[in-house]
């Protein structure tokens, strides 16, 4: 072990690879809760503070919100300034999300705790995903990514029908403390991290401290390109209907509907094998992505159908179609570990973060207005108790299929990158 001023450290790469993995699963927490705040307790939420379907379904936006407003420049602060300053950062931020949203004694701390949550989340995932541009040779991105994904999906994973099986033992309060105190102490064995050497000197790693100007008119005249607004489009359409879906409407609609958490968690299983292996897959294939995108624009399309299809059966032929449909849209999601890793390739080298951050705040955008719409639609809709009428289901899930729709003829205009970023257009 090398030693800094007397004192024993680690070697370089293995430190910032104990680094990475400790901050995916930092991540890897906030993905968790994600999904079942308030997926799997959506109903509980609204008895117990004594609120509407639109309230409830402001938890997620509000989150979603905080996630918008902090991507759309720290991803910029995070290029500048270097992964190194913000990932402690958004750690905290998240683990305070956390303590207000579990302490709440109302709707205004529920709201607050979700927003600073979603921002933490926020620095958290654009700081890995700069540590892994940064610090990593670039060929090898969409295999990293696959890695950080596990943790990401993982999670998300852990929020459905495991968080849903913690309820009969837990409140859901007492499961987010929990949380909150693992992620404490995966903090503190980050600072001890960072504390033990100094960072690589590697020729990506000097690019966030450059003095140069940042290429702002080339991002933007890239980001105006038939490819650029393809690949954006393509990108945070799936990401906007897919975590709509997973954080209150599929939870809602299964419960319903009685066919129970099981499509959902299969629908995350699938997403998350495929987000893990599918950049080893593109790195096998030559680091082709275009065929990808295209089939993932085409399932996301095809699995929304086959739900809204399914709210116009009943019993056995509906739960069938569901299983299918949203088993098809993580299927369909699942290629966005390519979609990122393009986006990051199309635009100029050294401003991965911010380029990744917009494609995100996009997405975003799209998951705020489909969480309010559905949230106002389960209100206007509602019937017996508080369960939501198939017509309901059915104009939602015709506008989740229409936007998936939109994606699909825009693949026509995507780029073969070939885990380069281009240098010109063509």
């Amino acid at each position: 072990m090398k030693k800094i001023n007397g004192h024993p450290t680690m070697p370089i790469r293995k430190r910032i690879l104990w680094i990475f993995l400790t901050g995916a699963m930092i991540y890897g927490v906030a993905t968790a809760f994600r999904a079942g705040i308030p997926g799997m307790v959506f109903d509980l939420i609204r008895q117990q503070f004594g609120i509407s379907a639109a309230r409830t379904s402001g938890i997620a936006s509000w989150r979603t919100f905080g996630s918008m407003l902090f991507i759309g420049f720290s991803g910029f602060l995070i290029d500048t300034g270097g992964w190194r300053r913000w990932l402690l950062t958004g750690a905290a931020m998240q683990t305070a999300g956390y303590l207000l949203i579990g302490g709440g004694t109302g709707v205004p701390m529920l709201y607050a705790g979700a927003f600073i949550n979603g921002a933490g989340m926020t620095i958290t995932y654009l700081s890995l995903l700069k540590l892994l541009d940064a610090e990593f040779p670039s060929r090898c991105f969409s295999l990293m990514i696959g890695v950080f994904y596990l943790f990401g999906y993982g999670g998300t994973l852990l929020g459905t029908t495991p968080f849903a099986g913690l309820l009969p033992i837990f409140s859901w309060q007492q499961i987010l403390f929990g949380g909150s105190g693992f992620t404490l102490l995966l903090m503190v064995l980050l600072a001890g991290l960072f504390l033990s050497g100094k960072p690589a000197t590697t020729a990506t790693s000097a690019l966030p401290r450059r003095r140069t100007p940042i290429p702002w008119r080339e991002l933007g005249r890239r980001l105006a390109t038939k490819p650029g607004l393809a690949i954006f489009l393509v990108t945070a359409s799936s990401l906007g209907l897919y975590w709509s879906m997973l954080v209150g409407t599929a939870g809602k609609y299964l419960a319903d509907t009685g066919i129970g958490s099981g499509p959902l968690a299969l629908m995350n299983l699938i997403a998350m094998v495929e987000m893990i292996g599918g950049g080893a897959v593109s790195f096998l294939c030559g680091n082709r992505r275009k065929c990808f995108q295209i089939t993932g624009a085409v399932l996301n399309a095809s699995a929304l159908l086959l739900v809204l299809t399914g709210t116009f059966c009943s019993g056995h032929a509906a739960a069938i179609l569901t299983w299918f449909g949203l088993a098809m849209l993580g299927a369909g999601y699942g290629f966005t570990c390519i979609n990122i890793t393009a986006v990051r390739e199309i635009m100029p080298p050294g401003l991965a973060a911010t380029a990744i951050g917009l494609v995100n705040l996009a997405g975003d955008l799209l998951i705020i207005g489909l969480s309010q719409f559905s949230g106002a639609l389960f209100d206007r809709f509602r019937s017996t108790g508080l369960t939501v009428e198939p017509n309901g289901y059915r104009l939602l899930f015709a506008v989740y299929a229409a936007l998936a729709l939109t994606a699909v003829p825009a693949t026509r205009y995507l780029r073969e990158t070939r885990g380069r970023n281009i240098s010109s257009d063509r």
